[in-house]
């Protein structure tokens, strides 16, 4: 029961709490509650703010990311696309190239004893 003498001093606490307009949240008010109480929303804005900055953050990072991630795709692509370039010049070409006569060779110059 709310008229029992427990329930007095709640009682004076009563007209200290207000519902703000459009909020079902009780909200204190009264100056013994504004500075504490402006203090806290003030904290709450900075809090907000700080992980609005920090979102930010991240989503910049993983954009980055993703780019990273990309160019990474693109430069291990070309690595690979070299590394069969070289195994083909190796394998294939390099064994034509040693049996074929030399600039020198083609020219005259060895032939003539010029060199």
């Amino acid at each position: 029961e709310l008229s029992s003498p427990r329930w007095a001093h709640w009682k004076s606490f009563q007209g200290l709490w207000d519902c703000a307009p459009g909020s079902s949240h009780p909200m204190p008010r009264g100056p013994i509650w504004a500075l504490p109480f402006s203090s806290l929303v003030q904290e709450v804005n900075e809090i907000n703010e700080t992980l609005r900055n920090l979102h930010q953050c991240l989503r910049a990072s993983e954009d980055m990311l993703q780019m990273l991630v990309r160019s990474k795709g693109v430069l291990e692509h070309d690595l690979v696309v070299k590394n069969n370039s070289l195994f083909i010049d190796q394998e294939r070409c390099m064994g034509m190239r040693k049996s074929y006569p030399s600039t020198v060779q083609i020219l005259g110059y060895v032939s003539a004893g010029l060199t």
